[in-house]
C-alpha cells in the first residue's frame, strides 16, 4: 500500500515536473535518495516468494542516465515475487545489456529511464536484438517515457515491422510484475503480444498486414518429386566403322553435289570448279556390291 499509493505517485510527480522545467535537477536527486532509503527500509517486511524461480531478468539503466531509484524498486518487487533478477546497475551500454541477457538465458530484459535524451537508448537495444536475431521480450519504464514512446519503438527501423518478442511500457515495478506473469505463461503471453501489436497498429494508424495460416486439414500437394533421370549413353564411333550410304547425311554446300537414288547408285556430280579434273562425260557409279566402274556417257 505504501509503495503503490505514496511513494510511486510521488516519484511520477517529481519526474512529470522535472520534464516540464519546474523542478531543477537537485530536488530529483534528493526525493530519488529519499525513495532508496525508503524502498530499502520497506523490504524487509515484503512477502518473498520461495521455491522455483518463475523466470529471469536482466535489469538496467540506459547508457548515460545516472538515475536508478524506478529500477531498484523494480528489482525488489520482481526478487520478492519469484524472479531471478541480475541488476547491471546505470549507464549501460547496449552491447553490454544483450550480452548478459545471453549469458543469463534471460527470459526478460527491463530498461529504465529517467530523462528524454537517455530513453533514446531504448530503441537501440530493441533494434540491435532484432540484428543479432534474438527474441526476447523488453520491459520499459521510467519518468521520460509513456506507452505511446513503447508502441512506437515496438517498430523496427530497417523494415517497420515489430520487434516480434514484443516491447512493453509499465508505468510502475507493480505493473512490471503484471506483464512478467503474463509473459511467463505461453497462453497468456501470446495474447498480450497479439494486444500490444495491435495497440501499435492502431495508434501509428497503419493497416496490419494479414497473416494467412494454414488449416490443419488443408491439402496439400499431391505432386511427387520427379523420378531420377538415367544418364544418356554415349555410343562411341571408331575411327574403322565403316559408313554405310544410308547413314551419309547431306554436305554443305561445296564442290560437290550427292545424288542418291533408290538402286543405291551414287552419281557424283563435279562442279565447275573442278570440272577440268575429270575429263568430259565421265561418270562415276557404284552399284548395291560396292564395286565402283566408270563409264562415258
Amino acid at each position: 500500500m505504501i509503495l503503490n499509493e505514496v511513494l510511486l505517485p510521488a516519484m511520477k510527480e517529481v519526474g512529470d515536473k522535472f520534464g516540464e522545467g519546474k523542478l531543477i535537477l537537485p530536488f530529483v536527486l534528493q526525493s530519488a535518495e529519499v525513495m532508496k532509503k525508503s524502498v530499502a527500509y520497506l523490504e524487509n517486511f515484503l512477502e518473498r516468494k520461495e521455491g522455483t524461480s518463475k523466470g529471469i531478468v536482466v535489469l538496467a539503466t540506459v547508457y548515460g542516465d545516472v538515475h536508478d531509484i524506478g529500477k531498484n524498486l523494480v528489482r525488489t518487487i520482481l526478487s520478492n515475487n519469484g524472479y531471478t533478477v541480475h541488476d547491471l546497475g546505470k549507464q549501460v551500454p547496449a552491447n553490454r545489456i544483450i550480452d548478459a541477457a545471453i549469458e543469463h538465458e534471460a527470459d526478460a530484459i527491463g530498461l529504465s529511464a529517467l530523462l528524454v535524451s537517455t530513453s533514446k537508448q531504448m530503441p537501440l537495444v530493441v533494434n540491435e536484438l532484432a540484428r543479432r536475431g534474438i527474441e526476447i521480450p523488453v520491459l520499459i519504464g521510467g519518468a521520460a517515457i509513456n506507452r505511446a514512446f513503447g508502441r512506437r519503438i515496438l517498430f523496427l527501423e530497417d523494415d517497420s515491422t515489430p520487434y516480434p518478442a514484443g516491447v512493453y511500457y509499465c508505468k510502475d515495478a507493480f505493473e512490471g510484475l503484471a506483464v512478467m506473469d503474463q509473459l511467463s505463461d505461453p497462453a497468456r503471453r501470446a495474447t498480450l503480444l497479439e494486444q500490444i501489436v495491435g495497440e501499435a497498429y492502431a495508434e501509428a494508424g497503419k493497416p496490419r498486414p494479414v497473416v494467412r495460416e494454414r488449416r490443419p486439414d488443408e491439402a496439400r500437394s499431391t505432386i511427387g518429386p520427379a523420378p531420377d533421370i538415367p544418364a544418356t549413353r554415349m555410343r562411341s564411333v571408331t575411327s574403322t566403322k565403316t559408313t554405310s550410304p544410308e547413314s551419309m547425311s547431306s554436305p554443305s554446300p561445296g564442290r560437290f553435289g550427292v545424288h542418291v537414288r533408290s538402286s543405291l547408285r551414287i552419281r557424283v556430280r563435279m562442279r565447275t570448279t573442278a570440272r577440268s579434273a575429270v575429263p568430259p562425260g565421265l561418270t562415276c557409279v557404284r552399284t548395291s556390291s560396292g564395286t565402283a566402274s566408270s563409264a562415258r556417257t
